[in-house]
């Protein structure tokens, strides 16, 4: 959802994240990329994808960071499924044909693993019958995307299970192994950015601030791993900043 990048300026803000930062569901002129450039009079590249996490996230960086000139980057964090968007364990009983990229086993866990059974799959084509002249020019098209993905199940697992009858929230909820996994992304981001100024934004879900409330506000997330890693990164590069949007 953003126009040709061609012939870009060289101050321009590279932004990275799912659905919230594609602007997916809300008309191009409520999306943030809009509204931030319309601020800051600066563009935004937006590479913003429905459905990736931050494996996906860190190999779209790698592969576009030397082709398109830019100054800084921006990255939505959305606990309430990077977390699990890139996690093997959690897709092994799920759906072994979503083509994703998953973290690996091995002790180098970037090393992108992909499902044996996994196949790419063209949603409008092979579904529908729908020439790609309407999928790439139609903003319906992205309405047709959305309801295979729910079609297919291949959203990530329901945010709607409590834990100790509190609702279920990744920002209190995700194993060690899932923040390091995802932690481990951002870090190496970070080195590929080569000392640009990086702005994380972490988005909250309508249950991750339910649980916050029925917790009484409880902070006890920023303890927690992956927290304080966002704290450490910030703490070594002056050039980092976090916006927490629980605060």
């Amino acid at each position: 959802r953003d126009d040709s990048f061609n012939n870009i300026p060289s101050n321009s803000i590279f932004l990275l994240g799912d659905s919230y930062a594609e602007g997916f569901g809300v008309e191009y002129e409520d999306s943030s990329q809009y509204i931030l450039e319309d601020k800051t009079k600066k563009n935004i590249l937006n590479f913003g994808t429905q459905g990736v996490g931050p494996l996906s996230e860190l190999i779209l960086y790698e592969n576009f960071k030397d082709q398109y000139a830019h100054e800084s980057l921006l990255i939505y964090v959305y606990p309430s499924n990077d977390f699990t968007d890139n996690d093997k364990a959690v897709w092994e009983d799920r759906d072994k044909t979503r083509y994703r990229p998953y973290f690996s086993n091995d002790i180098d866990s970037l090393r992108s693993y992909y499902f044996t059974g996994a196949k790419k799959r063209d949603s409008f084509d092979s579904v529908f019958g729908i020439k790609s002249l309407i999928k790439e020019n139609f903003w319906f098209s992205n309405v047709l995307r959305s309801f295979l993905i729910i079609a297919r199940n291949e959203n990530s697992p329901e945010e709607t299970f409590s834990t100790n009858n509190l609702p279920l929230s990744f920002y209190y909820d995700a194993s060690i192994k899932q923040q390091k996994q995802l932690i481990s992304a951002y870090k190496k981001i970070n080195e590929l950015a080569d000392q640009k100024k990086i702005i994380f934004v972490i988005i909250p879900s309508q249950n991750d601030m339910l649980r916050y409330k029925l917790s009484i506000f409880d902070q006890s997330y920023k303890d927690q791993y992956w927290f304080k890693s966002f704290i450490d990164f910030t703490k070594k590069n002056n050039k980092i900043f976090l916006i927490d949007l629980m605060d």
